[in-house]
């Protein structure tokens, strides 16, 4: 018998926090991480906007294991939804390296130029293919690339950890808790996904006790919110 393939259904609400943090983040950099921006007012409208960052952690950590759960998803599938992840996170992200390194070369053949001679640090760029750059020690070539450093660690945890947290079995579930709580007490940096573990919660709407729940996608949102 052949299995039907479930249409993916869409909440609305979760498209609307996406634009809502996107905008909140946009406008956090124009007036505060720009020092061109104006003081006063304009500037403190946007003091909190990095927390649509937090927001995106927030929304990921309920539509990925949702549409996990929908997709049946099994441990054996884990190289397929990485390879997905992969092809919708990697192509905007490369194009922006390879925009960041363009315009530091053509901002150093300016006449006027006194920082730092541009060289290509090849080991620093293979690095970044792997999102591993602060994990040894080097920069990123654009400071924000940590968030998406931060998300696919998350896949990698997600993808790994998903039959435990859908398992029905309460022993299953106790061990994920507990992995969990050592990955926050183990917790010294930023840079890692365990400083952030605790938004990422949203995977509690679709465990076991609650999947069966009429409408999944409006209480799954409103747990995480």
């Amino acid at each position: 018998m052949t299995r039907t393939s479930t249409p993916e259904k869409r909440i609305e609400t979760i498209d609307l926090l996406r634009g809502l943090a996107a905008l909140a983040v946009c406008w956090f950099h124009l007036t505060n991480a720009n020092t061109i921006a104006a003081r006063g007012i304009l500037q403190a409208s946007g003091k909190y906007g990095w927390f649509g960052v937090e927001i995106f952690f927030v929304i990921s950590g309920f539509i990925i294991p949702y549409a996990l759960h929908r997709g049946d998803y099994r441990l054996k599938r884990f190289p397929t939804f990485l390879v997905k992840r992969i092809t919708r996170l990697d192509p905007p992200y490369l194009v922006s390296i390879l925009l960041v390194l363009l315009t530091s070369y053509l901002i150093s053949l300016a006449p006027h130029y006194q920082g730092e001679r541009f060289h290509l640090d090849i080991a620093r760029i293979l690095l970044h293919l792997g999102y591993l750059n602060v994990l040894v020690g080097y920069e990123w070539l654009n400071p924000v690339y940590w968030t998406l450093a931060i998300e696919f660690q998350y896949y990698l945890l997600i993808g790994l950890a998903f039959p435990l947290i859908s398992s029905r079995s309460p022993w299953k579930r106790l061990l994920f808790c507990r992995l969990e709580f050592a990955c926050l007490e183990g917790t010294v940096r930023r840079i890692h996904l365990s400083f952030y573990l605790s938004v990422f919660h949203g995977h509690l709407a679709v465990s076991a006790p609650v999947r069966n729940y009429q409408r999944q996608g409006t209480f799954g949102l409103a747990l995480v919110v």
